[in-house]
């Protein structure tokens, strides 16, 4: 059987592959569906003979008892990954409206349109960096604040002070969307001294963010959407484009790795065991959740409850249960940070979608994931510059298209996503105020 479901799990990768590069192709560009159906080759495909493997070895103790004992239904997976795929394709395609014609080559911008991002990414680097300063101030300063993130992180709640400005914690992440917004600058020519300062300050606050939550895949995120950036600016090839998010991929668990064992967070005594231990749970978390009893579903109410959500955890925390504390719940037998469980199961997307109403929660999660990417695209392909546009797009193909793949958490990924929200805010209303102070300038320029 195992034979069986190994096979099944490669023809699935095989397919998602083969049509995430003919749509790519059709579209002249590499699409957000597409790096969300390599996301699924991957983590639902390409991992499993090895995760079979090891855990048939007994060197993958803690998810063997998942997955050992549910041998005879293993192809069940990959029957609702191919559901899940299915429904994010027919989403995508069903989710109509103009499309915005793309370029592949960076080119210049007019100086009053550079002016514009500017001001608004610098003025999006001094908002993180005001509300780190005061964020921390409150734990006792930056480093003490270090401490306190590394508790958090190891679950032990108790020990860490209440903060009043707890509702400032996302704002720091602001210097992100800052630092893509410069780096899209210089891809599209726009080269000053203003944008290069500004990069430098907004990634030195981007690294001590992510130090300081100690967020590795973020990191690697951020890290590598550079890259991709660079390749969908400077690269004309579709399929070569496709390659470098290929290749991509595996550096990507090998900083994480190598990031894990340098901050002794989940280290591994080899990278296959790290592989193995970081990308067994959407198996493991499936299986349980297929043999547990009906009373799990959940009906949809985490989608539901998306827009409370986007308030401070503080605010809705007490009385709301997510679904990767349900799935940790259920596994682990407690939510993290209760009865001395210290680590949290997060859900992927199939098993997200099963805990919402079984295979038809599959099917429509899929579904209103590819809308949502859809909407998505034609956001981006309507941002001008192109090197812009093209940074954007690289950090939404890994935080918007892949990522939910594995962490499909709604609370989650709001968090992970918010200061996008924050920062297009922000920048539209600097925007809307340089626009309106422009307005006296040009009308004497005209004679008026």
């Amino acid at each position: 059987m195992i034979d069986i479901a190994t096979a099944l799990a490669l023809l699935f990768a095989a397919a998602c592959i083969m049509v995430g590069i003919n749509d790519s192709v059709a579209a002249g560009r590499l699409s957000l569906l597409s790096c969300s159906l390599f996301a699924m080759a991957g983590v639902y495909g390409l991992t499993w003979p090895l995760i079979m493997y090891t855990t048939t070895s007994g060197d993958n103790p803690f998810w063997g008892m998942w997955l050992l004992h549910n041998e005879n239904i293993y192809a069940i997976h990959t029957v609702m990954a191919t559901l899940f795929a299915v429904g994010t394709y027919v989403g995508w395609h069903c989710s109509r409206g103009t499309e915005a014609t793309t370029a592949h080559n960076a080119t210049q911008i007019g100086k009053a349109e550079g002016k514009v991002w500017i001001n608004s990414c610098w003025s999006l680097s001094a908002i993180a960096a005001l509300t780190q300063l005061a964020y921390a101030h409150a734990y006792g300063g930056l480093e003490a604040q270090l401490d306190y993130s590394a508790l958090v992180r190891s679950g032990v709640f108790d020990q860490v002070p209440s903060n009043s400005l707890s509702f400032l914690a996302p704002f720091p992440k602001l210097a992100l969307v800052a630092c893509f917004g410069f780096f899209g600058l210089i891809l599209s020519g726009y080269r000053t001294a203003s944008v290069f300062v500004g990069l430098c300050i907004s990634f030195s606050i981007s690294v001590y963010v992510f130090y300081n939550t100690l967020w590795r895949l973020g990191f690697g995120m951020f890290v590598f959407t550079f890259v991709i950036a660079v390749a969908l600016a400077k690269v004309q090839s579709v399929k070569r484009q496709i390659a470098v998010i290929f290749f991509i991929g595996p550096l990507l668990l090998l900083l994480l790795d190598y990031i894990s064992n340098a901050l002794e967070l989940k280290p591994a005594d080899t990278t296959i065991e790290f592989v193995v231990k970081e990308l067994s749970f959407p198996f493991g978390g499936f299986f349980a959740h297929w043999g547990a009893e009906a009373g799990q579903l959940r009906a949809f109410k985490d989608i539901a409850m998306i827009p409370v959500y986007v308030l401070p955890s503080s605010i809705w925390g007490e009385w709301i249960d997510t679904a990767d504390e349900a799935n940790t719940a259920l596994i682990m037998g407690a939510p993290k940070g209760h009865s001395e469980v210290t680590a949290s199961i997060p859900v992927d997307a199939i098993t997200f979608g099963f805990m919402q109403a079984h295979i038809i929660g599959v099917l429509f999660v899929g579904f209103l994931f590819g809308s949502g990417l859809r909407w998505l695209q034609r956001a981006l392909d309507a941002i001008q510059p192109i090197g812009v546009r093209v940074t954007f797009q690289a950090s939404m193909a890994l935080a918007a298209a892949c990522f939910p793949v594995f962490y499909a958490d709604p609370s989650l990924l709001v968090n992970v996503n918010f200061h996008w929200l924050l920062g297009l805010l922000v920048a539209g209303c600097i925007a809307r105020i340089t626009s309106r102070a422009r307005i006296p300038t040009d009308l004497r320029a005209s004679g008026q």
